[in-house]
């Protein structure tokens, strides 16, 4: 999950290659996943709290349930904009723009 101020997308690897897929980049697939209203709502007053505007959110889901891991507020999102063919750019624009 790529979270900008409020806004918030969220993908998922389809297959995944073990503790680094790093070396194995463009082999990983991804699809887009919908954030249960729950976890939004968790991650976005987490970040009210802590007084964060940006960061990735790393999650495990499995059985349809939501496993939080960490937040990385110096999180790479470009890699993930170019393998799932899309773009955030526009918000973290908005984000900025909103001050």
């Amino acid at each position: 999950m790529t979270v900008f101020g409020k806004r918030m997308v969220a993908y998922c690897y389809d297959n995944y290659f073990g503790k680094d897929w790093h070396p194995q980049l463009r082999k990983l697939h991804v699809t887009k996943v919908n954030i249960p209203i729950d976890v939004k709502n968790s991650i976005l007053n987490f970040f009210k709290v802590a007084h964060i505007t940006f960061g990735t959110v790393d999650f495990i889901i499995k059985d349809d349930k939501w496993y939080f891991l960490e937040i990385n507020v110096n999180g790479d999102w470009a890699w993930l904009e170019n393998l799932a063919n899309t773009s955030f750019s526009h918000l973290l624009i908005a984000t900025l723009l909103e001050g």
